[in-house]
């Protein structure tokens, strides 16, 4: 039978003991806290059409739950989860956005819609959501 040295001893003690450490604590990097907001416009042009910031209202919760209901895979994707906003251009079509900030950018999702015609998913980074601020400033 081997017998180790109280050295040994030591060495296995100090290692279980910054194992369990480490386990307990974590070792990986501490979560981020996003401390800013996306600044959403009240109006931003992209090739040459105005988009207005509108109010959410019950007929964008309708036109909404009719194309989640034909598109079930989209309804539980996490990006449409963050803050919903809708734009509205001069023919009455509607992009409906929702945005996150992510680090010191943003990434954005986005339906465009006039009346139940559906425009495929769209989704970015930065523009038209490129300016972030403190969070509740807006």
């Amino acid at each position: 039978m081997m017998r180790s040295s109280s050295k040994q001893d030591w060495l296995l003690r100090f290692t279980w003991l910054v194992a369990a450490f480490l386990a307990s604590e974590g070792c990986g990097p501490s979560p981020v806290t996003q401390t800013q907001e996306v600044a959403l416009p009240d109006s931003f042009e992209i090739e040459g059409t105005t988009w207005t910031r509108q109010s959410w209202s019950d007929k964008h919760d309708h036109s909404l739950g009719t194309y989640f209901k034909k598109h079930v895979h989209l309804a539980e994707n996490p990006a449409f989860q963050g803050t919903r906003v809708c734009y509205t251009n001069d023919l009455g079509t509607h992009r409906c956005y929702w945005v996150a900030a992510v680090g010191d950018s943003s990434r954005w999702i986005a339906l465009e819609f006039n009346g139940s015609k559906f425009k495929p998913v769209m989704e970015g980074q930065g523009v038209p959501f490129d300016k972030l601020q403190p969070k509740g400033k807006q």
